[in-house]
């Protein structure tokens, strides 16, 4: 009889600890949601280029930029369209100089697009994120 009772209560021990490893460990794992990678989408305007990469919903953040890679005189801009708030404009400040405009966002990209500034009517090229 002794030894029934050791291994009772040693099923029960077992029982306990399983118990308890569900009740805090299950939490914390479903706790931070699925974890994406994040999506980058590029749009071209000639060789001029636009990308947004969509972290969302993994740090809730995404990221815009836009290259002017064109020596021609003509400023280039994105224009990104999230879900959660009014669109965003951004263009390369250095021209075709090296280097890109960038920002980060708090908002669930939907799509990007990019204009190339000819005058009174711009050339854009657009793409869903």
């Amino acid at each position: 009889m002794g030894i029934t009772k050791n291994r009772l209560r040693l099923t029960r021990s077992a029982a306990l600890v399983s118990a308890a490893l569900v009740a805090f460990v299950v939490p914390a794992i479903g706790a931070t949601g699925p974890a994406f990678a994040g999506t980058t989408v590029c749009v071209y305007e000639g060789y001029d280029r636009a990308c947004a990469t969509d972290n969302w919903p993994a740090s809730r953040t995404s990221r815009i930029e836009v290259c002017d890679n064109e020596r021609d005189g003509h400023g280039v801009y994105v224009i990104a369209d999230g879900s959660l708030g009014p669109d965003v404009k951004l263009g390369d400040g250095n021209g075709s100089d090296p280097g890109c405009g960038t920002r980060s966002l708090n908002d669930n990209l939907e799509k990007i697009k990019i204009c190339e500034e000819l005058g009174r009517v711009d050339s854009c090229a657009e793409s869903p994120v």
